[in-house]
């Protein structure tokens, strides 16, 4: 079903596809692709199931591994989904990244060395792939110039950005008039030519609400942060929050560079496959 969905072109388990060429290439259209976002992530919430619920690694953790490496290769993946991905991951296989510095010199380290080494993999089926530092002189870090922007321009749109984004489902023609991402809309506004623009977290509030959006926005985030933490420390998880939980620390570093309508996509479609995955447990339509 994965490879119809994707019309059997075996190249795209290797290669990054850009999202518009990937979005207008599928197996049913619209629907197909909103589907292929799911079923592709159905393998690596499995293979977190399994692993939260044995410690020790045996022939199914690594099937369930080759699995996520077969359906979600790393050069496949943009950097973002990357990270909400195999950063959880890491982090069971290699319990000692949770002890101490490791897990900050394993971002620096994702930073310096893994975020460029994967932006040249989106060139490789052109065979235009070398390794370079050339996208920290690019627009790659463009979230803070945006954010300051934004309040520059003084875009407020008194919560229309987050219904968008809450309602990102509804389509164009059913809604009217139905707003673009925040980045979207600043290009838009600046008249940028290049609409596919990041915005970070803290401006998504100050697009819905000003500077009190950015306050409202803050407490939500940190309230999460708190209490997702505080159940990680003292209470035994249930495996659907603890999948969550440690999807959530990739996704994380996704929300705050933006933009909020692509992240509640994103976040959409984990969420679907984890249901998809607790409910076939439920039913005892497949064993962990």
């Amino acid at each position: 079903g994965f490879m119809y969905l994707m019309k059997w072109d075996w190249t795209l388990l290797l290669y990054r596809p850009f999202q518009y060429r990937l979005k207008y290439n599928t197996n049913l259209g619209l629907v197909g692709y909103a589907i292929l976002l799911i079923v592709r992530l159905i393998p690596f919430v499995v293979l977190l199931y399994y692993k939260i619920q044995h410690k020790t690694n045996n022939k199914h953790t690594y099937f369930f591994l080759m699995m996520v490496l077969l359906i979600c290769f790393p050069t496949s993946l943009s950097r973002g989904i990357l990270a909400i991905i195999y950063l959880p991951i890491f982090i069971l296989f290699v319990p000692q990244l949770r002890k101490g510095v490791n897990y900050v010199l394993l971002f620096m380290i994702g930073l310096v060395v893994i975020f460029p080494l994967f932006n040249n993999f989106r060139y490789l089926k052109e065979g235009d792939f070398k390794f370079n530092f050339e996208l920290f002189n690019s627009g790659h870090f463009d979230a803070f110039q945006n954010f300051a922007l934004l309040i520059n321009e003084g875009i407020v749109t008194n919560g229309r950005q987050l219904l968008g984004s809450v309602l990102f489902f509804v389509q164009e023609s059913q809604w009217e008039n139905r707003p673009h991402g925040t980045g979207h809309l600043l290009g838009e506004t600046t008249g940028y030519s290049y609409l596919n623009v990041a915005m970070p977290y803290f401006g998504e509030g100050y697009a819905n609400w000003g500077y009190v959006g950015i306050v409202v926005f803050l407490i939500f985030i940190v309230f999460l942060n708190a209490v997702f933490d505080a159940m990680y420390a003292k209470i035994k998880l249930k495996v659907w929050i603890y999948s969550v939980y440690l999807i959530l620390i990739g996704f994380e570093f996704y929300v705050l560079r933006g933009d909020l309508m692509s992240s509640v996509k994103i976040f959409t479609s984990f969420g679907i496959a984890i249901g998809i995955v607790e409910i076939l447990l439920i039913q005892r339509k497949i064993r962990i």
